[in-house]
């Protein structure tokens, strides 16, 4: 008796047993399922055919001699047949027993033959190896259609190939067409026939190593079409040295050779663009050593782009700038955050050129860091009048010294200098705030819009076929992509916030305090003026004055929390900026130094004052050691501004984004009403969402769950331009959509399928068992019937393409909403 587990390795293999003597059946059933085999019966060559595509079993034991036909007939069919090919086919027979019946048998596809009475033990023993032999070309051919291979073999001498269906499909034939050696060749590109000739002979040269590797075009025999292909093979030769045969295998790589020719014009329109840009652009090593310059870059430090390959950054830095630089530039490499800053180049005629560098970490795929880009600004003309300014009033306090009867003759001097001064420094800004707008232009009207198209472009080569290393591939490249475009409306934002454009400052002030929670600073804005407009340049500099200002509370007054208060007094208007950290001794505040005290504030301060002052306006600084500070921006309002409550739609939707509840705040306990507000559970066994349902006018609470950020935040604001619509949470993952709907208990959760930990139907599987009154919506890139069904089966509602989600999501989720919603 054989052991248990071996028992249980046999149940997993079927046997069909065709033998059309009934004692010889029994015998052999009754042999084959003491040894686990499953095994079906039957007596006639028909009963063969029909079982064995039924059944798909892994073995046949086929009598020769039958009623109908012959087991050679039937062993021919079975391995003609694609579906019934792999099956392994063992003849028997108590007649047929010459060696000349055991070969004809052989030669029509059996894979053994056992003359009867056969041993019981040798019968068994064969079934075994036989299936043993299946379970290997089964693995074989697992890993030829993983790596979607095909195999080939190839007779030098007679010229005969035999090849799979892979094969012939490559070369645009149907499966049951024969090919040979003449054919394959004949199908070969005429540009790319020649090489693989010589390819060929070489490999099977007696001298040579017999390796074949080429990648090559054919036109489709039948269809036409032209594919590339990537060939390797090997030759063995006999013992004269002659090529005795050659195996091989052979890829379509069509779609990575497109994505490659793709991928190479991106990047030539990519570094088009950086090369022609205003801004300096360049790539180091982590030494330092320079990779790439852009034509601005040269021009600033008067080096060709080949020149500067042989040198580092720290070459042209100049001497009394580099310790703090190569400090920074050390702890960005230990993983340390991108740093701004300004410094002087030495050009290659011997001149100094001061720079704004923002330098920031190139990461690959996964997280690890490859190279430094910076971007260079001149401003060399901006510190020659920061130069002239600061000897200006040095000038002006020495001036101040002199002898008494100087100081009447000289105020008036002075008073101009000073008014012009800050004329000028006005002018500075705005200069500054022009080019910084126009930079902004720039990346997004050109560098923007073709990371968008590549974006694009890559997600549509995505659906082609391709094999696991390369859909790796592009996977690596749509991350980096995503990264870029990330990175491209950071630099736009920092440069010019189009928030302050489009909808004003109060709204800015909501979309800095957002930025600000990423520092760790907690900010309160409050806005006790309807409407505060103001002439574009005037917004600005509050928008970047108190932006310095919360810089100020993050780098030096050690507080999580600050506040920013807006209010209009006499006709001024007011901007608050206060915190309650560790102040400073603001009676040590001169404007003619810069001063480095407890809380670190200098010459940032004074530079504020001044630049209000060149508007027309004020700013006042209190601070005590200890009891934090409080700074105050003040404003007249001469120029008429908008008529109060004129608000845009847009801004209007635009506050309500601004104010949505971060998800790691407090969990909100039921679906909100339309005012915001969590609504309780009702007693008696009806729930809040039962409640939510009885007025459809309610705000609609959803959940977005897609690990594709870019796509959350399409979907995301489609949906906030409906007023009846809040989307309360998101989740990249199943397991991170459990916790946000256990927090926020939506009513409608839009369910992408594919995503990594838990994907969609499992996710949706877990809310529908513990939230049954949630609405679950699917979303996926291709709807399939398994994937609908898996998902409908789940819970889920319904399941729309991404690409239909815009123009149906709505409808959808009220249409959802109103089924589910209780009748009176």
């Amino acid at each position: 008796m054989k052991p248990t587990t071996q028992h249980s390795q046999n149940a997993a293999h079927t046997i069909i047993l065709i033998d059309d003597s009934e004692p010889n059946r029994y015998l052999k059933s009754r042999l084959l399922r003491s040894a686990g085999y499953r095994v079906i019966e039957g007596s006639t060559g028909a009963d063969a055919i029909r079982l064995a595509r039924e059944v798909k079993p892994q073995l046949a034991l086929i009598d020769v001699k039958l009623p109908d036909t012959n087991g050679l007939e039937i062993c021919r069919s079975l391995k003609a047949d694609s579906m019934t090919s792999s099956i392994m086919v063992l003849l028997t027979s108590a007649l047929a027993v010459r060696s000349e019946d055991k070969v004809a048998g052989l030669e029509e596809g059996g894979d053994a033959y056992l003359i009867e009475p056969a041993d019981p033990d040798e019968m068994l023993a064969m079934v075994r190896a036989l299936l043993r032999l299946y379970r290997q070309e089964q693995r074989l051919q697992a890993a030829f259609d993983i790596a979607a291979l095909a195999a080939y073999t190839w007779d030098p001498a007679t010229g005969r190939l035999e090849c799979d269906v892979r094969f012939k499909r490559m070369w645009g034939i149907s499966p049951d067409v024969p090919v040979n050696h003449e054919m394959f060749l004949s199908s070969v590109h005429a540009g790319d026939r020649v090489q693989l000739e010589g390819q060929l002979a070489r490999s099977i040269a007696p001298a040579s190593d017999g390796i074949l590797s080429s990648e090559f075009r054919v036109i489709g025999i039948n269809d036409g079409v032209e594919r590339w292909i990537s060939v390797r093979g090997q030759a063995w030769f006999d013992d004269v040295g002659y090529a005795a045969g050659f195996v091989g295998t052979a890829q379509d790589i069509t779609s990575r050779k497109h994505q490659q020719r793709d991928l190479e014009v991106s990047e030539a329109r990519f570094r088009a663009i950086v090369s022609q840009a205003t801004a300096g652009v360049t790539l180091v090593d982590l030494s330092g050593k320079f990779i790439f310059s852009n034509k601005r870059f040269c021009d600033i430090v008067g080096y060709t782009a080949s020149e500067l390959l042989g040198m580092r950054m720290q070459d042209i830095t100049h001497p009394d700038d580099l310790p703090g630089n190569v400090e920074q530039f050390t702890k960005l490499i230990e993983g340390g955050p991108d740093f701004v800053i300004e410094k002087r180049y030495v050009r290659s005629d011997g001149t100094l050129v001061w720079v704004n560098n923002n330098v920031a970490a190139v990461r690959d795929g996964k997280g690890q860091l490859e190279n430094i880009v910076a971007v260079t600004i001149d401003i060399s003309q901006h510190k020659r009048h920061e130069q002239a300014l600061c000897e200006s009033e040095a000038k002006l306090r020495a001036f101040a010294g002199n002898l008494e009867h100087l100081v009447d003759e000289r105020t008036q001097e002075l008073l101009q200098s000073h008014a012009q001064l800050r004329a000028l420094a006005s002018e500075l800004n705005l200069a500054e705030q022009k080019e910084r707008k126009r930079l902004a232009g720039e990346l997004h009207d050109n560098l923007g819009q073709l990371l968008a198209l590549s974006r694009i472009k890559l997600s549509q080569a995505k659906h082609q076929p391709m094999n696991a290393v390369l859909s790796k591939i592009v996977a690596d490249l749509q991350d980096s992509i995503d990264k870029s475009i990330a990175y491209t409306r950071t630099l736009l934002s920092q440069l010019s916030p189009p928030v302050l454009q489009e909808f004003g400052l109060r709204t800015a002030l909501d979309w800095l305090a957002k930025e600000m929670e990423q520092r760790g600073l907690q900010v309160t804005v409050d806005v006790k003026v309807d409407n505060p407009r103001l002439p574009e340049d005037h917004e600005l500099l509050l928008f970047q004055c108190v932006r310095e200002l919360l810089f100020n509370c993050v780098k030096h007054a050690k507080v999580t929390e600050a506040r920013v208060l807006i209010e209009q007094v006499a006709g001024a208007l007011l901007v608050h900026v206060a915190d309650c950290g560790v102040g400073f001794d603001a009676s040590r505040l001169n404007p003619a130094e810069e001063v480095k005290n407890e809380a670190g504030h200098g010459f940032g301060l004074f530079s504020t004052r001044e630049r209000m002052l060149s508007i027309g306006g004020n700013f006042d600084l209190e601070s005590v050691p200890g009891r934090g500070t409080k700074a105050t921006l003040t404003l007249p309002l001469s120029i008429k501004s908008e008529q109060p409550n004129q608000v845009s739609e847009r801004e209007k939707i635009m506050r309500e984004v601004m104010s949505l509840k971060d998800p790691g705040q407090k969990p909100i306990r039921g679906p909100a009403n339309v005012s915001g507000e969590p609504q309780v559970r009702a007693q008696g066994g009806k729930s809040g969402v039962d409640s939510a349902f009885s007025n459809l006018q309610n705000t609609i609470r959803v959940v977005i769950v897609d690990d594709h950020p870019m796509m959350r935040q399409g979907i995301r604001s489609v949906l906030e331009s409906y007023a009846d619509i809040i989307v309360v949470g998101e989740a990249s993952n199943g397991e991170e959509a459990l916790m946000v709907v256990e927090r926020e208990l939506p009513a409608i959760v839009l369910m992408d399928i594919n995503m990594p930990r838990m994907n969609g139907i499992e996710a949706t599987s877990a809310i529908k068992n513990r939230y049954p009154h949630v609405i679950v919506i699917g979303l996926s890139v291709k709807v399939g019937d398994s994937d609908e069904e898996a998902m409908k089966n789940m819970g889920a509602s319904v399941l729309l393409t991404k690409e239909a989600a815009v123009e149906e999501l709505y409808n959808e989720i009220r249409k959802q909403i109103e089924a589910c919603a209780p009748r009176s």
